[in-house]
């Protein structure tokens, strides 16, 4: 008798299911990839099983599931799918300071900033620019940053007499500021508690002119910074002065970056009580005014925890907002190719001690996709954004920010996607499912449906250009 549970239990440890003959593991990556199809690295890229098709027959199904998957952060955080605001002015007279009317997209340089004080101070130099090039002659404007250290009408003194001062202010890349542990902590910054809340002082005057400028008269308009969030799908907005808007200006993540509501609806001609903006602050100094976030600003310094892999052969399940791009989704669902979602993750070590930043899932992820044709000759795969975005590729640091003459440089041909390190690499499991015959049936009845692809249709891409192409 021994012998026998000692048998029984050994069948039950050892005794293989029906198709754990036919497992397999594709092992996939991208890097150096040649695309016939307009494909690149990350993007539409196709596995081409060629002599090596995944079959079943009537007695089972296809599961393909996602096992591994590595790819280096090799695109900035700050990109052009969250760096672009809207600034809308309507143009004034009060006091002798005249400003013409602006309606323009202003954007943040392309970059990964391990301050947010430096993305501050790029945002109040554009404002800045932009409202002196619409004012009179005379008229000057200065926008900086409001910090806790203030010296007259409320300006921020963002200068720095010491390194340690310095450091404060603009970030160190490289060093911690307080814990000594030799990281990068982009969310320690200046303001008292690490509320997340900032302000940007906006100060007017007029050279020759006695009379102050008085922020809080009927006569003042005051600037009105929104981050668009309206998806392509929605239509194309074009800005009141006939600007055609992007599909990445119309539809940016920089409402979450900056912590400031969303525009889900393009109003040509906002009006200053206008909700979906930058709050305004009137009379906080006498001759000036504030703009400042209502929520905590994004303490990262980016926009994209994840990333999605998507399949065209996978028939899962997502929430409305992250496949037909609704506002007001109310949780429901539609049919959706992601195969799975894949973590941002921080490694020690890099240059200045800066962590190694990766989407990587090195353990079994749980993700899969039933297939129910007979044979696969090739699967059609996509990373993307949580909005289906294609991962930014085209964004190169502005090289005259730092070197100062841009027309020194020879022109680029090459892309990062196609010929740079902008690639990924996973691991696929291919196993095969048995049907089972329902008990108390009669054989002969209509089995699974089959199908050569199958249908699910999803509204991504929800570009211009049809560029995830599925």
């Amino acid at each position: 008798m021994k012998n026998i549970w000692k048998n029984l239990n050994l069948n039950r440890y050892y005794t293989m299911a029906k198709f754990d003959a036919d497992t397999q593991h594709i092992f996939v990556n991208t890097e150096d990839l040649a695309s016939t199809d307009g494909g690149d690295q990350v993007n539409r890229f196709k596995l081409n099983l060629g002599t090596n098709p995944i079959s079943s027959d009537d007695n089972s199904l296809i599961k393909v599931s996602l096992t591994q998957f590595n790819m280096a952060k090799n695109f900035y955080n700050v990109n052009s799918t969250n760096n672009s605001l809207r600034l809308y002015l309507e143009g004034f007279t009060h006091n002798s300071c005249t400003f013409g009317t602006i309606d323009k997209m202003i954007k943040i340089p392309v970059g990964d900033y391990v301050s947010f004080e430096v993305i501050l101070l790029n945002l109040c130099n554009l404002i800045q620019t932009e409202m002196l090039a619409v004012a009179e002659t005379g008229v000057g404007v200065a926008v900086v940053p409001l910090g806790n250290s203030v010296a007259g009408n409320g300006n921020a003194q963002y200068k720095s007499d010491t390194t340690a001062e310095g450091l404060k202010f603009a970030g160190d890349y490289g060093r911690d500021l307080t814990g000594n542990d030799g990281m990068v902590h982009p969310n320690e910054h200046i303001h008292q508690y690490n509320t997340g809340i900032y302000a940007i002082s906006i100060i007017i005057t007029k050279i020759g002119v006695s009379t102050d400028f008085d922020a809080t008269d009927s006569a003042v308009r005051f600037p009105i910074i929104q981050g668009l969030h309206i998806p392509p799908s929605a239509g194309q907005v074009v800005l009141s002065n006939g600007t055609i808007l992007t599909a990445d200006e119309q539809f940016s993540d920089s409402y979450s970056l900056f912590g400031i509501p969303r525009t889900n609806e393009f109003v040509s001609t906002p009006p200053e009580n206008q909700g979906d903006k930058m709050g305004i602050i009137k009379g906080f100094a006498t001759s000036g005014f504030c703009l400042g976030n209502q929520f905590p600003r994004n303490q990262g310094l980016n926009t994209c925890e994840y990333v999605y892999l998507r399949a065209n052969l996978a028939t899962n399940i997502a929430t409305t907002n992250l496949e037909a791009i609704s506002h007001n989704h109310q949780g429901n669902s539609v049919g959706s190719h992601v195969l799975g979602k894949i973590p941002r993750v921080g490694f020690e070590g890099g240059f200045g001690q800066v962590p190694n930043i990766h989407f990587r899932c090195d353990r079994e992820t749980g993700y899969s996709m039933v297939i129910t044709a007979n044979q696969i000759n090739e699967i059609v795969f996509s990373i993307t954004d949580k909005s289906g975005r294609v991962i930014p590729q085209a964004d190169i640091g502005v090289l005259v920010r730092d070197y100062g003459d841009a027309s020194k440089f020879e022109a680029f041909t090459k892309k990062i996607n196609v010929d740079g390190n902008l690639f990924a690499d996973f691991t696929l499991k291919v196993e095969r499912l048995a049907i089972p015959n329902p008990p108390n049936v009669l054989q002969g009845t209509s089995g699974i449906k089959r199908t050569l692809v199958n249908p699910t249709q999803s509204s991504i891409p929800i570009d211009f250009n049809n560029n995830c192409g599925f």
